[in-house]
């Protein structure tokens, strides 16, 4: 451990990550000895554990280590209550020791291990829980990364990314958010960046080339992509107008279906329900339907036609309906950002939207009886979590522009609130591209929740600082 994270600064901080380490280990003995739920399995969970093709490599990988076991499911969520465990507590003590404050490791550490989502994750077959471990560990570099950071701990942020983008895809977003990150490091240390990029990037190629090869030996087939799909779906939210192939082409039927059936109906539901998030219900409920299961047989037919696998002819549609009316696609992307903040608009329940769609159905696409697809968020306190949210949202955009504004200073908290900075642009890069790629959906904010909980701690600490630094000043004021 002091060769990852340095020599402890003080007997003090030595004893906080003894305390830290000890309560990580005690929570998942307890947890693995008295489980506080079943094992969690769902359509998604049979795709990892039968390592679908267009599913990431590393977590099927992660569950074919368990298959010796007489309950191969229950051992894979042992293992990841002791991967996260192990993780959350290398976060914790590492930003322990590189504050000085083993208060705030502990804080942190109770933040991230008795959030009711992250105990859902780790309970369930789904790669949040292993993406969220991958996202503390890329925390812990981070915090790394600013205070002092040697060239290692650049290779060692680069290949965390690159393990992120193994276990889901939509890691890619910190590709752009690691060079922010060397950049702004570099600067506050006072150091060059360039040895520092190449290292980060080698570390992400490295780990990148190691999954591909993994997969290779694995599987036959081709890896396979969900994205011909994801944008098969999006264009079908948004008219495009007439077919730009000839009449007799396969493609024209495929073109009016989109244009003229159940999808028109569909965008003419979603038009009329209240904007924000019963129209967001519909939307995301939509574009689940068409990604894998409207027409599915009919499009294979039409495909066999044309001599083309299914899924590059749903991705050519789809380009070409994009290409047709590109500010109609530009404006899902926003639209599923704001979905992931529902509460910018009303606070809204599952009764909210069961009672919406018993007023005002049948719908279309086979939701006749007012079946939708998609989860709703209805927690206890829903309007309380919903403000909170929003709340959050507006607090995590001030403190990206503080620490942009005060990067260039140099007083006691400017390495917290750029760890702060940064932890809030990694969160929203990660959001946007879900909101542009996928649809959104509450676990995907919920995956990030070891970002919303470093920021809580920094943000926390830069008060500590300015606190502190006000009373420095009022003491010198009297003395003289």
């Amino acid at each position: 451990m002091e060769w990852v994270l340095g020599k402890a600064s003080s007997r003090a901080d030595e004893n906080g990550g003894l305390i830290i380490i000890a309560l990580a280990l005690v929570q998942a003995v307890i947890q693995t000895a008295f489980p506080l739920v079943d094992v969690k399995f769902s359509s998604d969970s049979a795709d990892y554990v039968q390592a679908a093709a267009y599913r990431g490599f590393a977590y099927p990988f992660f569950l074919d280590l368990f298959d010796g076991f007489a309950d191969p499911l229950r051992a894979a969520v042992v293992g990841q209550i002791w991967v996260f465990s192990a993780a959350a507590c290398l976060l914790s003590v590492t930003l322990a020791r590189a504050t000085g404050h083993s208060c705030a490791g502990l804080v942190l550490l109770g933040i991230l291990i008795i959030n009711p989502m992250t105990i859902y994750f780790n309970y369930s077959i789904l790669s949040e829980s292993l993406f969220q471990s991958a996202t503390c560990v890329y925390l812990a570099c981070l915090v790394q990364a600013i205070h002092g950071p040697k060239p290692w701990h650049f290779a060692a942020l680069g290949m965390t990314v690159g393990a992120m983008i193994a276990i889901r895809p939509v890691g890619f977003a910190l590709l752009p958010i690691l060079i922010v990150v060397v950049l702004c490091a570099s600067y506050i240390n006072g150091r060059r960046p360039w040895a520092g990029l190449a290292l980060a990037v080698l570390g992400v190629t490295f780990v990148l080339l190691a999954d591909r090869a993994a997969y290779d030996l694995r599987h036959d087939e081709p890896r396979e992509s969900v994205l011909g799909n994801v944008l098969f779906a999006k264009s079908a939210m948004f008219a495009a107008g007439p077919s730009p192939y000839a009449p007799d082409d396969p493609r024209t039927e495929v073109w009016i279906i989109l244009e003229e059936e159940g999808p028109a109906d569909a965008r003419e539901a979603i038009s009329r329900a209240p904007f924000g998030p019963v129209s967001f219900f519909l939307m995301h409920s939509y574009e689940a339907s068409l990604i894998f299961l409207y027409e599915k047989d009919r499009l294979q037919s039409i495909a066999d036609r044309i001599g083309i696998p299914k899924t590059e002819l749903m991705a050519e549609i789809g380009s070409r309906r994009i290409l047709a009316n590109p500010t109609g696609f530009l404006r899902f992307p926003l639209q599923h950002y704001a979905a992931l903040w529902q509460p910018f608009y009303h606070a809204v329940t599952a009764n909210d939207i069961t009672a919406y769609i018993a007023q005002n159905g049948p719908f279309p696409m086979d939701n006749a009886l007012g079946y939708i697809t998609r989860d709703v968020f209805d927690p206890p306190h829903a309007r309380l979590i919903h403000s909170a949210l929003a709340i959050g949202w507006l607090a995590s955009i001030l403190i990206l522009a503080a620490s942009i504004l005060w990067l260039r200073r140099n007083w006691p908290g400017r390495q917290m609130l750029t760890l702060a900075g940064l932890g809030v642009l990694s969160l929203h890069a990660l959001l946007f591209l879900s909101a542009t790629l996928s649809i959104a959906s509450v676990r995907y904010l919920a995956a990030l929740w070891p970002i919303v909980a470093v920021v809580i701690c920094a943000s926390f600490l830069v008060v500590l600082k300015l606190y502190d630094r006000r009373k420095k000043h009022a003491r010198r004021s009297l003395e003289i």
